[in-house]
């Protein structure tokens, strides 16, 4: 008897310790259908993780706040806990498909911030033919300003959030580049 209590134990403890090891990851499935950008050669890679971690938020949210959101520093913050609460409410709203004129409006502004210096939503050179349009300053991923512009701490209507995540949206352009001011910039153009 006293042997099988020391094997139950044994086999407790070690099906603990499996379950703090174990962490879960994003499928092949999941990344492969968030991954609209995959095939396209107007986009760079960090453009293309862009599309893709958006994606993933758009068509898994409540994976997504699991798996992306703790990567976020500043948990404590009522942006971080509302897009918490927002993700693991919401029902999937579909993945944005790569769209290359959207994507030549995104680096016309890029290109005007970087080169008129400055940091908002004028365009100084072209004009812009999109439904929404959010920016990101200062991250060096794609997966990171897309972190950053799903918290949009410090936008009191969260309109990054709100565009981000809207049903509507069919379409998405994306660039990034150089920025005089935070070294590079994301821009992220939305669509019909």
């Amino acid at each position: 008897m006293k042997n099988l209590m020391v094997k139950g134990l044994i086999v407790c403890y070690f099906l603990i310790l499996l379950s703090f090891t174990e962490t879960e990851e994003w499928s092949e499935t999941e990344k492969e259908k968030a991954n609209t950008a995959a095939e396209v050669s107007y986009l760079n890679g960090e453009e293309k993780e862009l599309i893709l971690y958006l994606n993933l938020a758009r068509l898994y949210p409540k994976k997504y706040a699991e798996l992306e959101l703790v990567k976020e520093e500043n948990k404590n913050t009522l942006y971080y806990k509302s897009l918490k609460k927002t993700l693991e409410a919401m029902d999937p709203v579909g993945a944005l498909e790569p769209d290359a004129e959207l994507s030549k409006t995104a680096d016309c502004l890029r290109k005007d911030m970087y080169r008129f210096r400055y940091s908002n939503h004028t365009r100084v050179t072209c004009k812009g033919d999109y439904n929404g349009e959010c920016l990101s300053f200062g991250w060096l991923t794609g997966a990171g300003h897309i972190l950053n512009l799903l918290v949009d701490e410090g936008i009191k209507d969260l309109g990054h959030r709100k565009i981000m995540l809207a049903k509507g949206y069919k379409t998405i352009g994306t660039a990034v580049g150089k920025h005089h001011k935070y070294e590079e910039s994301a821009v992220l153009d939305f669509g019909l």
